[in-house]
């Protein structure tokens, strides 16, 4: 049914509607541009000529756009990418199939760090230890974040569950394998060609070699929500077991 919709053009029940919560550093920009190779542009949103024309360096406010009274993109797409919380997207998308690509959040933290320090001005001229020290309450939730969590309230548990209420989680870690089932899911058929945004090999090794210890004791609660992000996708994967 999905592959007939898309040879049609026809508009998209919101049952064979895809929507990717995605979690900084966690592989969502490699996703979105494999989407961009193999789908039309009328199938997704952004796509290639939104993402870095129309809405370049609004990829953050793709809510705000997806809210808009007049906008019927909701309506006429059929796969959606965005730094959308588990909230919004279910509030925007409440028969939609979400799914995420959560990280080992040593890597997806180191990988933050490095971003800011190559790519952001406000972080380009502090130390490592100065940027430690700015993100350190953000730096160890920020995947449990996206579904829910919110310090204050210590809920922990309402982002796990919510995180069990998504249609498909992907490894990071696995990211060819998590492809591979996405694609068998949704009858789908694409492949992962490339990764990209991925930063510097060396600066990585250089920040886990000296700063590993000190940022993998901020990570207690994106580590506790990873480990159940790595038997979801292990049940995606052993369905049988």
């Amino acid at each position: 049914m999905l592959m007939s919709l898309i040879s049609s053009g026809s508009i998209p029940s919101p049952e064979n509607q895809y929507i990717l919560i995605h979690i900084p550093k966690t592989g969502g920009t490699s996703f979105l541009i494999m989407l961009m190779d193999y789908l039309q542009p009328f199938q997704m949103f952004p796509n290639a000529y939104e993402y870095f024309l129309k809405y370049r360096d609004n990829y953050n406010k793709v809510g705000q756009i997806l809210k808009l009274p007049d906008s019927n993109l909701r309506q006429q797409r059929q796969w959606f990418a965005s730094h959308l919380s588990y909230p919004v997207a279910r509030e925007l998308f409440p028969s939609g199939n979400l799914f995420t690509f959560v990280r080992n959040p040593l890597d997806r933290a180191i990988s933050e760090l490095v971003h800011l320090k190559i790519r952001d001005q406000t972080y380009r001229h502090l130390s490592w230890e100065e940027i430690i020290e700015i993100r350190k309450h953000s730096l160890g939730i920020s995947q449990a974040l996206m579904f829910g969590y919110r310090p204050g309230k210590q809920n922990l548990q309402e982002a796990i569950e919510n995180l069990h209420q998504t249609y498909f989680v992907g490894i990071t870690g696995h990211l060819d394998e998590s492809i591979r089932l996405l694609s068998q899911m949704t009858a789908t058929p694409f492949k992962m060609q490339h990764a990209v945004n991925l930063g510097a090999p060396e600066v990585l090794d250089e920040v886990r070699h000296q700063y590993g210890p000190r940022i993998k004791d901020l990570l207690e609660v994106d580590e506790a929500f990873y480990q159940v992000a790595r038997q979801i996708f292990t049940a995606h994967l052993h369905p049988n077991l």
